[in-house]
């Protein structure tokens, strides 16, 4: 048996006076009380209760470790508590991760507004393209954009975002205005790496599906980067419509093949368990859900 509970067996037969009170209380029988009393006494290598048939009595040194074990298995069940608390309420760090740009466009609207409703709550925003490990890096959720790889996350779909290809006006003014994805075989683009499957650009109209090979003269690993060398006339760049959607409505970039759909990427917001989820952090993913839900005015749908 454990120390705590070889504790707790004394602690009880101290208080109730007696192994037949003190075994009531517990739930056990008087001869395996005894028995563990004994196994914490011979572990102590100390005698704690003088014992006789009609009396019990408390020696010296089982009154000053009567005194500490009741202190140590009251500060137990106070850790206890604490714990529970803090897992019922809503107050407190939740740890995430995003993809910078994701984080910087569309997560931060969503985080002020949390924490205009619930100001008890901390949050420790991580923004970085990197996939981090959630259970070893201690992340309580992720957002990721894009196709998921197998996991043993639970994955809910916050919606889609909608790819589009676009160039600045000088570089449109310089190469002409591509209106069929074969051009881009043949015109300066940029790749974000985060989105391996861009490589290649996957374009539809109607039934019909044009698989480009881009002339890729630049691929960077982060999003406002590649939309950054689009704004320096470098080349067409495929980016989430969240990323350039200022630059297109003040005409800084300009859409090209809209006849053409390049597709969608889908956001999850993922997390390691349903099991044994902190009140807080559920509070978070329903509030999350409610925010991007179809009808709601957001970037992604």
């Amino acid at each position: 048996m454990d120390m705590l509970n070889l504790m707790r067996n004394f602690v009880a037969v101290v208080e109730e006076g007696s192994f037949t009170a003190a075994a009531k209380r517990l739930g056990k029988t008087k001869a395996l009380l005894s028995t563990q009393v004994t196994q914490l006494e011979t572990k102590l290598a100390v005698r704690l209760l003088h014992r006789s048939t009609r009396s019990l009595t408390v020696t010296e040194a089982g009154n000053a470790y009567w005194g500490e074990a009741k202190r140590i298995l009251d500060d137990v069940e106070n850790l206890g508590s604490q714990l529970l608390n803090q897992h019922r309420s809503l107050a407190g760090s939740i740890r995430i991760s995003t993809p910078v740009t994701y984080g910087e466009e569309v997560l931060t609207p969503f985080i002020s507004y949390l924490i205009s409703e619930q100001p008890r709550l901390h949050i420790d925003m991580m923004l970085t393209d990197r996939h981090v490990d959630l259970v070893n890096e201690g992340y309580d959720l992720a957002i990721r954009v894009g196709r998921l790889k197998d996991s043993n996350l639970i994955a809910r779909p916050l919606g889609q975002t909608r790819l589009v290809t676009c160039a600045s006006a000088s570089f449109i003014e310089k190469y002409g205005l591509a209106d069929h994805p074969d051009q881009l075989c043949d015109l300066p683009c940029v790749v974000d790496s985060n989105y391996p499957h861009l490589q290649q650009w996957h374009f539809t109209q109607a039934d019909d599906t044009v698989v480009v090979n881009v002339n890729n003269v630049v691929t960077v690993n982060n999003a406002r980067s590649a939309t950054a060398l689009a704004l320096a006339n470098t080349g067409i760049v495929a980016v989430p419509e969240f990323i350039v959607k200022k630059q297109l409505q003040n005409g800084e970039l300009i859409e090209v093949l809209t006849g053409f759909e390049l597709g969608t990427l889908p956001v999850h917001v993922l997390y390691p368990s349903r099991k044994h989820l902190s009140v807080k952090v559920s509070y978070f993913i329903e509030k999350l859900l409610q925010y991007f839900e179809p009808d709601k005015s957001s970037p992604i749908k």
